[in-house]
């Protein structure tokens, strides 16, 4: 769902027998025999109508699980900001801060710390015109050289 300066989303999937997740180490795991995964995930954007001193804001958040216990439950989230034209033109400022996959069961949790700046470098200028090529008239379809 979108608004005009704002969206919004959720996903979910479902993972059978020998379905690839990732657990919170970030190793890569199989759904065993009989087990099932459940994910879902939640995603938030809003920005400001006007560029102002105001960032946009990005959040996001989402919880996996398995049956039979395969795996604890995990969980991860985020939050980013970014500034448009901070200090001029086409120039972009940003920082994002939030945990990958972690547990409650084992000390898992990581902070995942973000911060970024883009400058424009280039500069508009007018086309540079090497020579210039005489132009087919609309009547005749043909380069018009001269009068006579």
């Amino acid at each position: 769902m979108q608004g005009p300066n704002w969206g919004a989303a959720v996903a979910y999937r479902f993972g059978s027998e020998a379905a690839l997740i990732r657990d919170p180490n970030f190793s890569p795991r199989a759904v065993g025999r009989g087990q099932q995964s459940n994910n879902v995930a939640f995603a938030a954007c809003w920005q400001p109508i006007e560029n102002s001193w105001q960032p946009s804001i990005s959040l996001g958040y989402g919880v996996n699980t398995t049956s039979n216990g395969a795996m604890p439950e995990s969980q991860s989230w985020m939050l980013g900001l970014q500034w448009d034209q901070p200090l001029s033109r086409g120039h972009t400022a940003g920082i994002t801060i939030g945990q990958a996959a972690f547990t409650r069961q084992r000390d898992t949790q990581s902070w995942l710390v973000e911060t970024f700046y883009r400058a424009q470098i280039s500069i508009q200028s007018q086309p540079l015109r090497l020579c210039s090529m005489p132009v087919p008239t609309e009547k005749t379809n043909s380069i018009q050289l001269g009068e006579g």
